[in-house]
């Protein structure tokens, strides 16, 4: 596997007539990235800072895709939560509403207190 990236250093040092152009055969064949911008003529420039502007935009456009992905499930994540709270205040709405009707409302108001506290409370060894 070396090979595929420095069989062209190899061919170059090799004294053999040909040497040279079998070497910039295999510099033709090297992976993006692997050739130095100095050693390119000038339509391989041209490719290689193409190739790389793509390779930029399309990482963007995948960084973009991505944070609108994590901003649309926060924003998913909050509105659970809201939902939650909501009909958590509608279910203590509704037991008020009973403890009223059935001559309660004390020990309602003290469950809905506790309850609150409960949610409020930070368990101890957290700090």
């Amino acid at each position: 596997q070396a090979a595929g990236v420095v069989g062209d250093l190899i061919a170059e040092n090799m004294d053999w007539p040909g040497a040279d152009q079998f070497a910039e055969r295999l510099k033709k064949l090297l992976p993006p990235g692997m050739i130095d911008p100095d050693d390119m003529d000038d339509n391989e420039r041209a490719q290689y800072e193409q190739g790389m502007a793509q390779a930029q935009e399309q990482e963007q456009l995948v960084q973009a895709g991505q944070q609108a992905e994590i901003e649309k499930t926060m924003a998913e994540s909050v509105e659970a939560k809201a939902d939650a709270e909501k009909a958590q205040l509608e279910v203590i709405e509704k037991q008020i509403e009973l403890a009223l009707a059935s001559g309660q409302i004390d020990a309602a108001i003290q469950q809905a207190v506790a309850r609150a506290l409960q949610g409020a409370m930070v368990p101890q060894g957290m700090y």
